[in-house]
């Protein structure tokens, strides 16, 4: 009789983020990515739901009204004190930092999120091996009228389909006349 092997459950992933645009980010990323996702949008709303499902870690913004991202983590490790969590911000500060992995951070990452760098301690923080690759849509063809032959364009357009299903914007910027 022969077993049937059940694929690994993806990591369960809680973000938390007041700004609408960057939790439908990393929403979409990490989806596109293999992972769950759950979000809230506030350090309030977050504890309530750890306390009603398991999850494997939380990425969560600094700078949010009521609880910080700070006092959500130090909160949060009162009831879940092996949980991994990540924090982001707009507003890179280094004490901050410190603090911050001083109680328990895995990481501190300054906005605009590096999604290279953000995919790399969400596979290390659920104990997926490093060397997964991002994953891209590559059946999603450019409109005709959009040229980008070059190797660093479309390395560009791959990056930016990472994101696009999500409600944030993308700016692009470069020398006119460049494909």
């Amino acid at each position: 009789m022969a077993t049937e092997l059940k694929p690994a459950k993806s990591p369960r992933i809680l973000i938390v983020d007041d700004d609408p645009g960057q939790r439908s980010l990393l929403n979409t990323f990490l989806r596109t990515q293999g992972f769950e996702t759950v979000t809230a949008e506030s350090g309030q709303h977050a504890l309530e739901t750890l306390r009603t499902g398991k999850f494997d870690m939380m990425i969560s913004d600094v700078r949010m009204p009521g609880l910080s991202g700070l006092e959500t983590l130090r909160l949060a490790r009162q009831e879940h004190a092996t949980l991994p969590v990540l924090l982001v911000t707009a507003y890179a500060d280094i004490r901050e930092a410190v603090g911050a992995m001083r109680d328990g951070a895995v990481n501190y990452l300054a906005k605009p999120i590096d999604l290279d760098e953000l995919l790399a301690s969400v596979q290390q923080a659920t104990g997926i091996s490093k060397s997964t690759p991002l994953r891209y849509d590559v059946d999603r063809q450019l409109p005709a009228y959009v040229v980008a032959k070059s190797p660093l364009m479309q390395a560009v357009f791959r990056d930016v389909s990472l994101v696009a299903p999500s409600d944030t914007r993308v700016l692009i910027t470069g020398e006119t006349g460049c494909s």
